[in-house]
C-alpha cells in the first residue's frame, strides 16, 4: 500500500435538506480523477483507503455520505435516500469542475455506485467494485441472521447479537428490530443495540488481524451509533426487491464501461455469489476472485488486488 498523504484541498458542500458533505481531494491535482464510494451507508470515509491509490497517478475524492463522517446535518436521517446520494456525486462532480472520473466502491459503495452508473454512465470512465454488494434481503441475512453463512462461520462472535435481539419482535429480522429500538428508545436500548451489532460486524469484516484487537479497532459511540441508525433507516425504508434488478440492467448497458469487479471468497457480509452474478450481466467486465479474502478492502490480500487493478487500468486520453 502507498504512503499515507494529506489532502491538498477539503471543504464542505451544501446539498439542502440540512446537510454539509465533507470532502476531500488528494494525491496529484493535476493526476487523472478518481472517486471513492465508502460503505455502509453512514460508515464513512476512512484516511486508510487513501493507501489504495497512486498518489502521484490519481487526483482522488473522498467525501462522507450524507450523516456519516465529517459532514454536517441537522438530522442525519432527514431526505437521506439513494436518490439523494446520486445527485450529490453530481453536485460534487460538478463543483470540482470534473467530466469523466474512475469510481471506487466499496460493500455498499459498490450499490451505490451502480445506482450512479444508472444515471450519469456519461461521466464514468472506469468502474473499480470490491465487496460487491446489492441490498437484497439475501445479502442482509448472509451476515445479520442466526441462519445466515457469517453466523454459522463464527457462532461464539455471534452470541452477543442473537441474545439481544431474540426477545424483541419474534419472526422479524435484527435490521427490522433494530430499527423498532431506534424509534422507540434511541438513547438506550437503540444505543446499546449499535454496540453489539457494530463489534459483529467488525468481527466478520477483517481477516488479517487478531480478534483479540478487534475492540481497540472500534470508532466513538456516537459514530457506531450514526452509522447503525443510517444502516437500519436504509434498510426498511429504502432496499426493495427490485434494487437488484434496477443494478443488473444498469450494468448490461454498461459494456463501454471498463468494470472490475474484486470479492474474496470468504467475505461473510457480502456474499461471493452476488458478485459472479453481476459479473454475469456485465459485458467485459472482469471478476477478480480474491483466494484468502474476506470483506474489507483493508485485508491485506484484498487491498493488494485492488492496488493491482487501479495501476493496470489505462490512462484516458
Amino acid at each position: 500500500m502507498y504512503p499515507l498523504n494529506d489532502p491538498y484541498d477539503f471543504g464542505f458542500l451544501d446539498v439542502g435538506h440540512g446537510h454539509s458533505l465533507y470532502y476531500e481531494l488528494c494525491g496529484n491535482p493535476d493526476g487523472e480523477p478518481a472517486l471513492f464510494l465508502h460503505g455502509g451507508p453512514g460508515a464513512g470515509m476512512t484516511r486508510e483507503a487513501l493507501r489504495l491509490f497512486d498518489p502521484q497517478r490519481y487526483r482522488l475524492v473522498m467525501f462522507d455520505q450524507r450523516g456519516a463522517g465529517k459532514s454536517r446535518f441537522e438530522d442525519c436521517l432527514a431526505e437521506n435516500s439513494p436518490a439523494a446520494l446520486v445527485k450529490d456525486i453530481e453536485t460534487l462532480r460538478a463543483h470540482l469542475g470534473i467530466d469523466r472520473w474512475l469510481v471506487f466502491g466499496g460493500s455498499w459503495g459498490t450499490a451505490l455506485a451502480l445506482f450512479y452508473a444508472g444515471a450519469h454512465a456519461e461521466h464514468i470512465r472506469a468502474l473499480v467494485m470490491a465487496g460487491i454488494f446489492t441490498a437484497t434481503r439475501e445479502e442482509l441475512d448472509w451476515q445479520a441472521e442466526a441462519s445466515g453463512a457469517a453466523a454459522f462461520l463464527m457462532p461464539e462472535w455471534y452470541v452477543p447479537v442473537a441474545e439481544f435481539f431474540t426477545d424483541d419482535l419474534a419472526g422479524a429480522t435484527v435490521w427490522h428490530k433494530m430499527q423498532g429500538l431506534f424509534e422507540r428508545d434511541p438513547d438506550g436500548l437503540g444505543r446499546q443495540a449499535a454496540q453489539i451489532y457494530m463489534r459483529w460486524n467488525r468481527a466478520i469484516s477483517r481477516h488479517d488481524i487478531p480478534y483479540a484487537v478487534l475492540d481497540q479497532l472500534k470508532d466513538s459511540e456516537e459514530v457506531d451509533f450514526r452509522c447503525m441508525r443510517i444502516v437500519a433507516h436504509f434498510y426498511t425504508h429504502h432496499y426493495r426487491p427490485e434494487n437488484q434488478q434496477e443494478m443488473f440492467r444498469t450494468a448490461q448497458g454498461l459494456a463501454g464501461v471498463p468494470c472490475h469487479i474484486i470479492h474474496g471468497r470468504y467475505d461473510m457480509i457480502c456474499p461471493m455469489q452476488t458478485a459472479w452474478a453481476l459479473h454475469q450481466v456485465y459485458p467485459g467486465s472482469a471478476l477478480h476472485v480474491v483466494q484468502d479474502g474476506g470483506h474489507s478492502g483493508l485485508d491485506a490480500s484484498i487491498a493488494a488486488q485492488i492496488i493491482d487493478v487501479l495501476n493496470s487500468i489505462e490512462s484516458e486520453g
